[in-house]
Parts: C-alpha cells; structure tokens; sequence
C-alpha cells in the first residue's frame, strides 16, 4: 500500500507502506511530487477506475478480446499551483487547482 500526505506547504509526498501482520511499517524510500500546490494541501482523493482496451491482434471478426486495467489516481485541492523543481518555474497564486497523479493498481 501507499501512504499519501499532503503538506501545509502544497507538498505531496508518498511512503510506500508493507503490511505485516500486526503493524504497517514503511518499506522504502518516500517519493516527493514535484508539482505542488502554492498553499497548504487542502484534501486528498483516491479514486479507482477500470479500462478495457480492445486487443486487435487476438481480435477476430467475430469476436473482440479486450484486456482490462485497473487505474488509480490521487487528486489533490490546493491554493495555487507551483513547480518546485524550478525557482522560475510555473507559479500560480490566483485560485484552487486539482492536481491528478496517475498510478498503477498495486499487487
């Protein structure tokens, strides 16, 4: 599982979390989104979806073969929008911005 923090500061961060059987614990290095909101991160979402995709060459005239992928986003609501790889970078201040971060299903 992922463990999903949203700072005062508009930064997101994610520690990937192992499940043993009596207490998670984290299982590996923290990633930091590099995009960010201006202001605090005001909520966090997790949405799930389901894709099917045609899959033309087991496809036949009579019959479509489709694979179906589990998709996962987490959207973020902040104040502004700010990139925090670049000092002269993308800034915005003005109003509450959604930011959508794609990941895959976990196995």
């Amino acid at each position: 599982g992922s463990l999903w923090i949203g700072s005062s500061a508009g930064v997101v961060v994610v520690l990937p979390v192992a499940r043993p059987p009596l207490t998670p614990r984290i299982a590996g290095p923290a990633f930091l989104g590099y995009v960010g909101h201006y202001d605090g991160v005001r909520y966090l979402i997790r949405a799930q979806s389901l894709v099917r995709r045609l899959i033309p060459h087991q496809s036949t005239a009579e019959e479509s073969v489709f694979e179906e992928i589990t998709s996962q986003v987490v959207i973020s609501c902040g104040k502004g929008m700010e990139d925090f790889r670049d000092n002269d970078g993308l800034r915005t201040v003005d109003s509450s911005y959604l930011i959508v971060w794609n990941y895959p299903e976990e196995s």
